[in-house]
């Protein structure tokens, strides 16, 4: 990684980062757990031994650089460690359940950018220590930006799109008139990593 506020190094391509939810069958003791207890349905879901090698070693041949265990104690260590200090921007995908790390790891005056939080739906956060921070809360979905906003975000993440910048792994790919399948094939959980729908045969193999 390099430091807070560097650019990245050019060997270093997206994604930078894993967040893997080894299992769900824990019995909840740990003094720094966070977890929802509602986790029994997900238990048959979840990946096997040889499923979870293999999608490590996928996540290394991507350019993963820095792989977090967030049960593990000592995170906002950990991540400032990796990070070489608090940082100016966090982008969070489970909101309500890093309200009380996210300040430690921010720099004063940072954002935060999220667009989910689905394991806490309602999140409370401790506000004097937020607000002692300065942080900006920036919630976010594409849906709701104005269209010359929208088009600044296309014009930003198109150049993203060639080879060998963005690589997405396809778990499974559908064809359009399948598109019900690949719906229920995401939601039942058996689709390991992008679940690609072919609108047109001559993008099949693109």
């Amino acid at each position: 990684m390099t430091k807070a506020g560097s650019p990245l190094s050019d060997n270093i391509k997206p994604p930078l980062w894993v967040n893997a939810e080894i299992t769900y069958k824990c019995p909840l003791h740990c003094v720094f757990c966070y977890n929802p207890l509602n986790y029994a349905s997900t238990f048959e879901k979840e990946l096997s031994t040889e499923q979870w090698l293999k999608a490590l070693r996928e996540a290394r041949e991507l350019g993963a650089a820095v792989a977090l265990n967030y049960k593990e104690p000592g995170l906002k260590e950990r991540i400032l460690d990796a990070a070489g200090g608090p940082v100016d921007r966090i982008v969070e995908v489970a909101f309500g359940s890093n309200t009380d790390l996210l300040p430690d790891i921010l720099k004063p005056n940072g954002t935060v950018a999220t667009y989910a939080s689905d394991a806490v739906p309602e999140p409370s956060f401790p506000f004097n220590k937020w607000m002692g921070g300065n942080v900006n809360i920036r919630m976010f979905t594409i849906y709701q930006l104005d269209r010359l906003t929208q088009d600044e975000v296309l014009q930003t993440v198109s150049p993203l799109m060639s080879p060998d910048t963005l690589v997405h792994r396809i778990g499974e790919r559908f064809q359009f008139e399948d598109m019900v399948k690949a719906h229920e094939a995401v939601e039942a959980g058996e689709v390991h990593g992008v679940a690609q729908v072919v609108v047109g045969k001559a993008l099949e193999h693109q």
